[in-house]
């Protein structure tokens, strides 16, 4: 049936529903405890099956559900009753989906993957297949004083190298390094990826708070020092990027602590050091001063990255000054949040504004920071239940609950994480705003009214408010980022109040990902079905790679 289709039916990329013929599935499975489902735009269909995929046995057959929201009506086939583990289809009519599993480790393939990216998109070491060990020539100077900057992972196809990446993926990994002790073998690869992160992080700092911020090297360099194509940049020093060093480092000094105590030792040293320059650094003028130009840096950032890092390094030293300021950060965190019902048209509340004014409502778009400012709260939350100000966290939490529920009944019956509440006027006053991405790339009235029409092309929410599904395009693309980030804060806020509806919502945004979309096809290369050639000019494909959109 499949062959007869015209190929605009099948190439679904715009609207929300599925193309004729395709069933939008998790490509990667569903967990056995979790809800599934599945979409399909098939009118004259009334009923689905499952079928296990080894025997052709039947094991559920269900009328189709019908659903009738803002993007449209849709079908929706639920299965959510079965947990037995195994391989399995879906059928309905002459549709047949590729299988998939239900079980409780479905993801694990795509952490394997995910490791795999990272590995191929390491910087200074030989990867088989892909490069030799490179940028043994850039170098990031301070003073007299220069590091050779290769190592880490490079960022996307282009070979960039930043702080803000690579001390991400550090703290992730070793944040997963604590989930899969039982599985030694996924134990001991991700370690060995966490461990290539952090002799980045602990090399490339000068010990007084300046380190490498970033390095621009789209190309491919010949490693000898002293002829024309060598890189060199200057040593920076930010608050945001030592502060999140400093969790990262904090982190990876617990995980060790057993497993390499020498380094787990140094490792804490260095994490204390990188956040007392991040904290007698931040109430400078210039504090929220990024080198890397795409990195969003705002008040609200530099607390939550202060926060929860704080909160490592307590949980590390046992040391109550981290608490204290830990817990002075929070209040400035909270300062920045909606905590009133808004007076809107469709009222909302539990969003963050860039800073205590609430002059701007946080946005993020290429790369995503959404889940830092939850991520704080709820991990001081979980680690400190019976603090005084526990309740004002908590209240915090779940006011951004509400808000992500509340948000994501915009894109039913997929449930991904929309991009944020925008105003149809905040780019024609950008003068007010002495940070982020729309002072930076909004420089004329043609590219203000661009921003406009699009927030304009939200759902109105009242009082000139928009609420758009994806980020308001005008310098990056793409949506995978605050998808992922979104669904890293909906997780966060779940562990804070063991709410599972929350944690579904989390694993809806990986479901998207791997193929329960409009497109029918997952967007991570090597994961899933249909997933299709990315733009990795330098690298070439790599097996775990995703779009940024």
């Amino acid at each position: 049936m499949l062959e007869t289709l015209a190929t605009e039916d099948l190439d679904v990329y715009e609207g929300w529903h599925p193309g004729k013929g395709r069933i939008a599935f998790s490509g990667s499975g569903y967990q056995s405890g979790s809800i599934k489902r599945a979409i399909i735009n098939e009118p004259e269909a009334k009923t689905f099956k499952l079928v296990e995929a080894s025997t052709g046995r039947i094991v559920l057959e269900k009328a189709i559900e019908l659903t009738d929201g803002a993007n449209g009506k849709h079908q929706v086939l639920d299965f959510s009753e079965v947990q037995e583990a195994g391989e399995y289809l879906l059928v309905c009519g002459d549709i047949v989906s590729r299988t998939f599993p239900i079980g409780v480790d479905i993801w694990e393939d795509s952490i394997w993957k995910a490791i795999n990216f990272l590995f191929c998109e390491r910087c200074g070491c030989r990867v088989p297949g892909k490069h030799d060990s490179c940028h043994h020539d850039v170098t990031v100077r301070y003073g007299e004083r220069s590091v050779i900057a290769n190592g880490g992972w490079h960022d996307a196809g282009d070979m960039t190298q930043t702080t803000t990446n690579t001390s991400e993926c550090t703290y992730a990994l070793f944040e997963l390094l604590g989930k899969v002790r039982e599985n030694k073998r996924l134990y001991n690869r991700v370690l060995e990826e966490a461990l290539w992160g952090l002799e980045w992080l602990l090399r490339t700092r000068f010990g007084d708070g300046y380190r490498v911020p970033s390095s621009s090297k789209s190309c491919w360099t010949n490693g000898i020092i002293g002829d024309d194509d060598d890189i060199y940049r200057e040593a920076a020093r930010e608050t945001i990027e030592n502060f999140m060093c400093a969790g990262a480092e904090a982190l990876a000094s617990i995980e060790l602590k057993e497993e390499d105590p020498e380094l787990s030792a140094y490792s804490l040293r260095c994490a204390k050091e990188d956040w007392g320059f991040a904290w007698n650094n931040q109430r400078e003028e210039d504090f929220c001063k990024t080198d890397d130009p795409n990195r969003i840096c705002t008040p609200l950032l530099k607390y939550s990255a202060g926060c929860w890092s704080a909160v490592d390094l307590y949980r590390a030293t046992g040391d109550e000054y981290y608490l204290g300021r830990a817990v002075e950060l929070a209040d400035r965190i909270m300062a920045c949040q909606q905590q009133e019902v808004t007076a809107w048209k469709v009222p909302y509340v539990g969003f963050f504004y860039d800073d205590e004014t609430h002059r701007l409502i946080a946005h993020c778009s290429h790369r995503s920071h959404d889940n830092e400012p939850v991520q704080a709260l709820a991990r001081l939350a979980v680690c400190f239940p019976e603090h005084e100000h526990y309740a004002k966290w908590m209240y915090a939490v779940n006011l951004y609950a509400d808000y992500l529920l509340h948000a994501c009944e915009a894109t039913a019956p997929y449930s991904v994480m929309p991009a944020s509440i925008y105003h149809e006027d905040e780019a024609f006053h950008d003068d007010q705003y002495d940070m982020g991405m729309i002072k930076r790339y909004l420089t004329d009235d043609e590219r203000r009214e661009n921003y406009r029409k699009q927030v304009q092309n939200g759902i109105p929410l009242g009082n000139g408010y928009y609420l758009r599904r994806e980020p308001v395009a005008f310098e990056h693309r793409g949506n995978h980022d605050v998808t992922l980030a979104g669904g890293k804060g909906a997780a966060c806020a779940a562990i804070a109040k063991n709410d599972y509806q929350l944690a579904e919502l989390a694993q809806r945004q990986a479901e998207w990902i791997v193929g329960k979309n409009p497109f029918a096809e997952s967007v991570m290369f090597g994961e899933g079905y249909d997933y299709c050639q990315e733009y990795a000019l330098l690298p070439g494909e790599m097996v775990g790679e995703i779009g940024v959109g």
